[in-house]
């Protein structure tokens, strides 16, 4: 490696638009990087250009993450690497890496030496932990529960008896056209006793974090619009 390449880890905002959750120090790095792997060219460049408007897009070179993880397009990013340049890596929304893709990009960073810096930002997961109430010092993120049965009802049974063996607050996420029906199975086979936190829609202008036992939810709690949702779900 002819000089040692950075990898900075870039948060972008949750909300569309919206960059007051966006450290200054974070901008002004993203103004001066000129290699990035991204989920999405287009956004990323709509991103850049709302960050600095002088940013001259034509001068930057993305790489796509492979959506079906074949990982064809890495070969490219180990170069820059070998050469010593500095990359930024971001993801759709939030923070990459966690309950985001991206992970890949940083081992090989890692196994050639690179330095890899993560940077401050909105992240749904820990901002959902922290207003929701629950424990958070035993914690677990799920990612997506199976869709179908028995496999949902097995996995749900088991975060229910591990919350109750050791006070565990596990995590987890649903697509948007989803978000409803996971809703109404937790609130008929849960536990009325344990506490389920619904993040909705986290760091927008119609934000709502609310946690209350499962026998205290209504189903019309949640609407059948399409919206982001984080389940929390804890003693």
């Amino acid at each position: 490696m002819s000089s040692q390449s950075t990898l900075y880890l870039f948060p972008v905002p949750i909300a569309d638009n919206d960059l007051n959750s966006i450290p200054v120090f974070n901008k002004k790095l993203l103004s001066q990087i000129k290699y990035f792997v991204v989920e999405r060219v287009r956004t990323a460049r709509r991103f850049l250009k709302l960050v600095d408007k002088q940013i001259d897009i034509d001068s930057i070179t993305f790489i796509e993450m492979d959506k079906h993880n074949n990982y064809e397009n890495t070969e490219e990013f180990k170069t820059w690497l070998n050469d010593g340049v500095d990359i930024g890596l971001m993801s759709e929304s939030g923070v990459p890496c966690i309950g985001d893709p991206g992970n890949h990009f940083v081992t090989l960073a890692q196994n050639l030496d690179a330095n890899v810096v993560p940077l401050v930002g909105p992240s749904s997961i820990i901002l959902s932990l922290m207003a929701s109430g629950l424990n958070g010092q035993n914690f677990q993120f799920e990612g997506y529960l199976p869709v179908k049965e028995p496999a949902l009802r097995n996995r749900f049974s088991q975060i229910e008896k591990d919350i109750l063996r050791i006070d565990k607050t596990h995590i987890f996420i649903e697509a948007p056209y989803r978000a409803k029906k996971l809703f109404d199975y937790i609130l008929k086979n849960g536990s009325k006793q344990l506490r389920l936190c619904v993040a909705i829609e986290i760091d927008g202008p119609k934000a709502s974090i609310r946690t209350k036992q499962i026998g205290q939810w209504k189903e019309q709690d949640l609407k059948n619009e399409k919206q982001n949702v984080i389940f929390l779900l804890g003693k």
